[in-house]
């Protein structure tokens, strides 16, 4: 198996537990290709529509991260819940999943074809919540902050209370 090597470096850290036992995963993966009834993406007939054409790229990062310890590497959901819209020629635009493992992990996967995935900074995007007994917050985010700054990206980190600020 080939994988980036930030991916590798991905499931080095969480096997070694730097943001504590992974708990919920968000992946999405998408773009907005402007309609065009003829055109592969918007053929029922080609397999077209956002889950077929970029829909298994986050569910496999999903099925990855769910599945660091576990004997195979990856795992499979217990548990789908989706939905999905469907455009004029009956293929899916944009889904989105939530995924439960086993192992009581929860991830939120989305794809599209025709709309953009969140806002530009989280566009196409991997998040992943972990912790532990007592763990602090801003200890996982440094961690992360200084290993993906050192690899030459640009990081934004904000503490989870600002969400809830009125």
């Amino acid at each position: 198996m080939v994988s980036h090597p930030l991916t590798l470096k991905l499931i080095a850290l969480l096997k070694d537990k730097a943001i504590g036992d992974v708990r919920m995963i968000k992946s999405n993966f998408g773009f907005a290709k402007p309609f065009e009834r003829d055109h592969r993406l918007f053929a029922n007939d080609l397999a077209g529509g956002g889950i077929l054409d970029v829909g298994g790229y986050p569910v496999s990062m999903a099925r990855l991260v769910a599945g660091i310890g576990e004997p195979h590497g990856i795992i499979e959901p217990d548990q789908v819940f989706a939905v999905g819209h469907l455009g004029s020629t009956g293929v899916d635009e944009w889904s989105a999943a939530v995924l439960r493992f086993p192992n009581g992990i929860i991830a939120e996967v989305s794809c599209s074809a025709s709309n953009t995935q969140e806002e530009k900074t989280m566009r196409n995007a991997l998040i992943v919540w972990g912790g532990w007994e007592g763990h602090e917050p801003q200890q996982c985010s440094t961690i992360v902050r200084d290993l993906l700054v050192k690899e030459g990206f640009d990081v934004m980190v904000e503490p989870t209370t600002s969400i809830f600020a009125s």
